[in-house]
């Protein structure tokens, strides 16, 4: 390609299926336009990261400043130049890679080895095997890769002129990019050359010197900022609709940068428009801001269900926020439905733009039947992916794995974790696995100086032993102290002909109950025997099931779906008595209270967490009673036979009559009184990928069905696999961007591999497994009727 055709002017950035150009300077423009900004509304935010670190604020400046001025030199060349104007790959040409023969600098030794790694690493992530040679799809000619030597040392040369432009009222440049000539810059073998480099001397360099947190955590800050400032001028460019065919542009960026870095102003909200009430309740009154009773930087808040403990810890790391400047806030839940109604209440506060959800099933809670094009859904959803936004609602796993290269953005978003207040909401909830985990992931928080609050209604106190001294404990004691209802246990079966004629005469009263049985099957046969029981009394919308086997599609988000018609019963949309039929699902997913609850017997947290949705908030019982029974058995809370038997400890603990969450939380006490957590293999993980490291594959596993390879959060008991109700797949094959919606979760081995002749691949590579056992949105798989499924003859 003759360059000239550009008046000689060289290109980084081409508009996708448009012949519309960005030259290099332009878009290092832009991006360092994006810096100058940042730095400017986060000054106070690195000044206390360089504090944390010990490192020298005008030395993180300088790197900060060098790392995006220098990160696409490699794109100075003959072979990158030919590709990008024709509109072809580039991954071949890899301008990270290619260009880490110059990014050089006088900065002192660790931080210039920072400076190649965040380059090197800004488009791929580092791990062990990066562009090893027989993996890596790499230019293997070194004479064909062409570098324009005269353009790249004109811009080594101009970074101080760049630097007095825009950035001489932000900090002083102290260190500069050098114009450093290797001898093997035409070679055949450039790309082994270049390989020698990344992993004889960078490798090297950081696992005998440099391999700790502090390391790690500039890395980290120095990737995020420089990949923020990269990715949002490159979409910049990509969304101007001023451009035309045909043109090619210097720097576009405006003045005001559109929004792009939001200011911390944002975070100026009085405590009173977040509570729910107007008068705060007394603990609440201890999170005020500048109450020194207040959490300080690690906490614990427990309070019962219903008072108000979410826009609490949200107070309490607002005040976090200020007065140790950080700019982000993380929650981490325990499920995705949780996530999706913590997310509904944060975006009347904060605006939509400025929350982030981030799990499997986000990108349709976010953006619906919107006509968004899949590369903007893809973008939008990244920028959560890695908690760019504001405050960003996620699950525990996706936390966790960012500590330990668990996906291929990790590093990227720890970089922005690092800054931010971390939030986990009802730590009781999880199982002793995954409660590992989470203890772990905090110890490594620590090391972050990174701080954090833990949530809980029923708080065993293993729990505030496991997490230390450190952990100021904010408690509810008024609100435990209340009696919001009676238990009453039950010698028989939740199914006993006497169990359901209560149930039926309890709605004549005009009364709200909930019925919770231990697992999916049991819910469908309770809904099933109700709906024959009462189906001249009650219409759908007074008898709905809910459990998780449902589809996304019908769970949550069509206009008929569980939830939706679950919030319009408590918003008294839907008018008079009705009865929900869930499982555990509903404990902390579902915000309703009802007057009278039938449960069956399950661990006492999970009881007081069940206990939530029973007369919620209220002072007294008034009538509102929890009946408990006997289960078939203790699936899923205990299976194995080396199993602690937590449900038999639970039924042993509890007292029938009028009960608080005081009480509750005694017996939570009694029966995890002997539990010692075990420590995981999370901290030698996290220390394998201080850089480099284990690759996201090696870490997590490639999908759901392979499992954990290093680290597994969560421990099934039973394997999983993903299906699609086939009358859904009938439906929506031609419409693949939304086929996620409609996927399922079955057992693997109860129900995939004993009736497999009802399965079927959707094309020869299975990317989707599609269910021939008849499902509805009402009731969900129906096995009672798999006899009647037609058998499918697979021709892939």
């Amino acid at each position: 390609m003759n360059t000239l055709h550009f008046d000689g002017k060289l290109i980084a950035k081409k508009k996708k299926n448009e012949n519309i150009f960005q030259t290099f300077d332009g878009h290092t423009t832009d991006a360092l336009l994006i810096l100058r900004d940042y730095m400017i509304k986060n000054k106070n935010v690195l000044e206390e990261f360089s504090k944390n670190f010990n490192i020298d604020f005008n030395t993180l400046c300088n790197l900060l400043f060098l790392s995006v001025y220098l990160h696409d030199i490699g794109k100075l060349t003959d072979a990158f130049q030919k590709r990008i104007v024709n509109g072809q790959s580039c991954g071949s040409v890899s301008h990270a890679f290619f260009g880490l023969p110059f990014v050089n600098s006088n900065l002192p030794e660790h931080f210039d080895t920072i400076l190649k790694l965040v380059v090197l690493s800004h488009h791929s992530q580092l791990y062990n095997s990066i562009f090893d040679p027989e993996n890596a799809k790499l230019e293997n000619k070194g004479k064909n890769i062409g570098y324009n030597t005269a353009y790249i040392k004109k811009h080594i040369e101009g970074a101080d002129d760049t630097y007095r432009k825009y950035f001489s009222d932000s900090f002083t440049l102290k260190y500069f990019s050098k114009d450093e000539r290797v001898d093997y810059l035409g070679s055949l073998e450039l790309n082994n050359e270049i390989h020698k480099k990344i992993h004889y001397i960078l490798k090297r360099n950081i696992n005998n010197k440099h391999k700790d947190v502090k390391t790690k955590a500039i890395y980290c800050l120095v990737l995020s900022v420089l990949k923020h400032c990269d990715q949002k001028a490159s979409k910049n460019f990509e969304d101007n609709l001023d451009l035309k065919e045909g043109t090619t542009h210097e720097s576009i960026i405006e003045d005001d940068l559109k929004g792009i870095n939001y200011s911390l102003d944002l975070f100026n909200i009085s405590d009173t428009e977040l509570l729910d009430n107007n008068n705060p309740y007394l603990y609440q009154d201890d999170i005020q801001e500048n109450n020194v009773k207040g959490i300080d930087y690690y906490g614990i808040i427990s309070a019962p269900c219903g008072r108000g403990k979410t826009e609490s810890s949200l107070i309490s790391a607002i005040n976090i926020l200020k007065k140790y400047n950080k700019n982000k806030i993380i929650f981490a839940l325990p499920t995705q439905i949780t996530s999706n109604a913590m997310f509904k209440r944060f975006e009347k506060v904060f605006g939509k733009d400025n929350i982030g959800i981030y799990h499997g099933m986000s990108r349709f809670l976010r953006y619906g039947d919107n006509e968004v094009k899949d590369e903007d859904v893809r973008e939008l959803v990244y920028d959560e992916k890695v908690f760019a936004k504001p405050i960003t609602i996620t699950t525990i796993d996706h936390l966790i794995y960012t500590l330990v290269h668990g996906y291929k953005q990790a590093d990227y978003a720890l970089g922005n974790i690092l800054n931010s207040v971390v939030i986990f909401d009802e730590i009781h909830y999880y199982e002793t696995h995954t409660l590992r985990h989470i203890i772990d992931a905090t110890k490594i928080l620590k090391e972050f100086k990174i701080p954090h609050i833990a949530m809980s209604g029923t708080l065993p106190a293993f729990i505030i032993n496991e997490l230390g001294e450190d952990y100021k404990l904010i408690e509810d004691k008024e609100g435990f102290d209340f009696k919001p209802f009676s238990i009453k246990q039950q010698k028989h079966s939740i199914f006993d002909v006497d169990t359901i004629k209560k149930i039926k005469d309890i709605y004549s009263e005009k009364k709200k109950q909930i019925i919770i049985v231990n697992t999916v099957d049991r819910a469908q046969s309770m809904y099933k025997k109700l709906k024959d029981e009462l189906k001249n009394d009650i219409d759908e919308e007074h008898l709905i099931l809910y459990n998780s086997r449902f589809t996304h599609y019908d769970r949550a988000y069509s206009e008929e779906s569980k939830e939706k018609k679950i919030f319009r019963l408590k918003n008294k949309e839907i008018t008079g008595n009705w009865i929900i039929i869930s499982t555990q699902a509903i404990e902390i997913s579902v915000d309703i209270s009802c007057d009278i609850m039938h449960t069956e017997y399950a661990p006492i947290d999970a009881i007081g967490q069940r206990g939530g949705r029973l007369n919620r908030g209220a002072k007294k019982s008034e009538g509102c009673v929890m009946y408990l029974y006997e289960p078939e058995n203790h699936t899923p809370y205990c299976i194995r036979k080396d199993d602690i038997d937590f449900v038999e400890k639970s039924k042993k603990a509890i007292c029938d009559g009028e009960v608080t969450y005081r009480l509750i939380k005694e017996w939570c006490d009694k029966v995890y009184d002997d539990i010692k957590l075990t420590e995981t293999n999370l901290h030698n993980v996290f220390e394998c990928c201080i850089l480099f490291g284990k690759s996201a594959r090696e870490v997590r596993g490639i999908n759901e069905e392979e499992g954990g390879n290093l680290i597994e959060i969560r421990k099934s008991d039973y394997a999983t696999i993903d299906v699609i109700p086939e009358k859904y797949w009938n439906e929506h094959k031609e419409d693949l961007r939304k086929i996620e919606m409609f996927k399922v979760k079955i057992p693997y081995w109860g129900w995939y591999s004993k009736y497999n002749d009802k399965f079927y691949p959707s094309d020869k590579n299975k990317r989707n497994i599609i269910c021939t056992i008849p499902y509805s949105k009402e009731y969900g798989f129906d096995l009672k009727k798999i006899e009647d499924c037609e058998e499918h003859t697979i021709i892939c």
